[in-house]
């Protein structure tokens, strides 16, 4: 459908910026959403969704339910949401959740995963409900950069990419150095990473290097069935990416 929402995902190493560019992009456009947002918007406006005062909620400019922390609602209607789902849907998260079974982790990290990735479907679905039309939604930790806790094998993503049946618009693959991402990381709030709070400077340099080969990896798939490559780094101007977006 021409006016539908516009998928703008972003990949790239833990430190690599996207969260900065998530900020930055909001401030310079309106006509741009991040996940959160839009996924509020689009349950609000669910016709198979009923959320107790909605109609207030439809007038509240959607900052303010943000800073009210009224999008996050959102969780309390995962199975209503899953009900309302399409065969598509289904298949997708049938899909993700035989994948995530397959690996070799342990069933609380299975479990784990099962849920980020049942909350990117959710998400998904609501996105892309005719009240986001038009809009350009910036995904950020969305479908593409969960393969990246999916210790999925590198031959195998080819094949998981095109099973998933994920469509986006443009990737903003985020290129920053290794070095730079690992002092960034270290200079986060303890509580944003406690996953790499005692992980050595050496083995979560090897991380980030693992996951700029993994967001080649998906990078040059995506660019070879279509789709749209912004690459991204510490040189690039915020501004003219979003301009380019912008133009889409």
């Amino acid at each position: 459908m021409e006016n539908s929402p516009h998928i703008i995902e972003l990949i790239g190493p833990s430190g690599s910026g996207k969260s900065t560019f998530v900020t930055k992009g909001l401030a310079y456009s309106r006509d741009f959403d991040n996940v959160e947002i839009a996924a509020f918007r689009g349950l609000i406006h669910h016709k198979g969704i009923a959320v107790p005062g909605v109609t207030l909620l439809r007038l509240l400019p959607v900052w303010l339910a943000r800073r009210l922390r009224l999008t996050k609602i959102v969780a309390f209607y995962h199975d209503q949401i899953i009900r309302a789902f399409g065969t598509t849907y289904r298949n997708l998260l049938t899909h993700v959740h035989e994948s995530i079974c397959k690996l070799p982790v342990p069933a609380e990290e299975k479990f784990w995963l099962s849920d980020r990735i049942l909350e990117a479907v959710v998400n998904h679905h609501l996105i892309t409900q005719p009240v986001n039309n038009g809009r350009k939604i910036l995904a950020d930790e969305f479908f593409l950069q969960k393969i990246f806790s999916l210790n999925i094998k590198d031959e195998h993503i080819p094949a998981f990419l095109q099973n998933l049946n994920y469509k986006i618009d443009v990737l903003l693959k985020f290129n920053e150095e290794a070095q730079t991402c690992l002092s960034r990381l270290r200079l986060r709030d303890r509580n944003r990473n406690p996953g790499i709070r005692n992980m050595s400077d050496e083995n979560l340099l090897q991380k980030i290097k693992s996951s700029q080969y993994t967001t080649n990896l998906i990078s040059n798939t995506l660019k070879n069935n279509g789709v749209r490559i912004i690459e991204v780094n510490g040189d690039t101007n915020e501004r003219d990416v979003v301009d380019i977006i912008n133009k889409i």
